[in-house]
């Protein structure tokens, strides 16, 4: 009887996770919520209890998990449940937060500090994100586009780049 090398079983095994591999490498991501009424589950059924609901379309998300039709998410307070793949948007936004109550945040006319301002920005306005390099993103709300430092968004990853 002929018996399989233990290279070979590994071999093996190693190409047929592959494919789980890729999925995973896809996690954590950024997205939005697509609707104005999002139902956060306790678990990933509509048998789970409704622990919250999120009521802000374009509300930006984390995915930590996936399992089957539903996702793992993390709002930005760290606060998390299963939703349903399609309240969820590939559509990327940032909640604008800021380092102390009394500071100002400007949308700019262009990426350099010196730029001409072009609007205040509230704390906890959701920004349209068009692309961010390493310092700046391009961003829109309420039909005003302009740059941001990314500093004062969450909803993005600290080395990302967005094109």
């Amino acid at each position: 009887m002929k018996t399989v090398p233990l290279r070979m079983i590994f071999l093996i095994l190693l190409f047929s996770l592959l494919p789980l591999q890729a999925i995973a490498d896809n996690l954590p991501r950024f997205v939005s919520l697509s609707s104005d009424k999002v139902y956060l589950r306790a678990g990933p059924g509509k048998q789970y209890p409704v622990v919250w609901i999120y009521q802000q379309q374009g509300y930006p998300v984390e995915i930590i998990r996936e399992f089957e039709h539903w996702r793992k998410i993390r709002d930005r307070d760290g606060y998390g449940g299963w939703v349903y793949k399609s309240l969820l948007s590939g559509q990327r936004t940032g909640l604008v937060q800021s380092e102390s109550p009394s500071s100002d945040i400007w949308l700019k006319r262009s990426n350099e500090s010196d730029a001409q301002k072009i609007a205040r920005i509230e704390p906890e306005a959701i920004l349209l994100l068009k692309e961010c390099d390493m310092r700046w993103c391009n961003a829109s709300a309420q039909g005003i586009t302009g740059w941001i430092e990314r500093k004062y968004l969450w909803g993005i990853y600290e080395n990302e780049i967005i094109e």
